[in-house]
């Protein structure tokens, strides 16, 4: 809020660039986003020369390029996003607990959901509603499994599953959202309507 941080990203089409330029135009912040990194290691690269400051990422990805910067507490995790605080980063605020307004909230859930969205497990349309039901529970059971569970471990992988029914209430909240909040992130990320005209 009071310099400005760079950070790099791989495309105007990412939440590396959404967030940010979200909570600049939302929040005040004073981030500064390279565009045109090829890939998240590039990023990180570009870090250890100190020509960016940060970068979006998810843990999973955090764990897996950089280890040890994780385990020697070299990162700083500003912000998440989502609709709650990943396991054992509980003390890093959601970023719709940054703000009090209600429109500015329901924004950055709407691009937030996308952390939650992007590694479902999806079926197609018209599962009849008992069979539903039994994917969800072997799913569910399946992550508690000891042999899924050790080769969790075994890879460095905390899993942190969401169910079915969470997914959906996610998914009921995107298509709820209202429609000035949906031109609010529009606007402000610049993102043409694909609706026919």
């Amino acid at each position: 809020m009071k310099q400005e941080v760079v950070l790099g990203s791989t495309g105007a089409g990412s939440y590396q660039y959404q967030l940010p330029a979200l909570m600049n135009a939302l929040l005040g912040t004073k981030f500064k986003i390279i565009l045109g990194f090829k890939s998240v290691n590039e990023e990180n690269v570009a870090m250890e020369r100190g020509e960016i400051h940060g970068r979006g990422g998810t843990i999973i990805s955090w764990e897996i390029t950089q280890p040890h910067w994780v385990k020697e507490n070299k990162i700083a995790h500003l912000v998440q996003i989502g609709s709650k605080p990943v396991k054992g980063f509980e003390n890093v605020p959601l970023v719709q607990d940054l703000t009090t307004n209600p429109d500015h909230k329901k924004a950055f859930l709407l691009i937030g959901a996308s952390a939650q969205l992007g590694r479902s497990l999806v079926g197609t349309p018209g599962i009849p509603p008992d069979r539903a039901k039994a994917i969800r529970a072997a799913f569910e059971k399946g992550m508690k499994d000891p042999e899924i569970l050790a080769q969790a471990k075994a890879w460095k992988l905390d899993l942190d599953p969401i169910s079915g029914e969470d997914m959906e209430q996610t998914v009921n909240a995107i298509l709820d959202t209202p429609q000035p909040v949906v031109d609010l992130v529009r606007k402000t990320l610049n993102i043409k309507s694909k609706q026919a005209k």
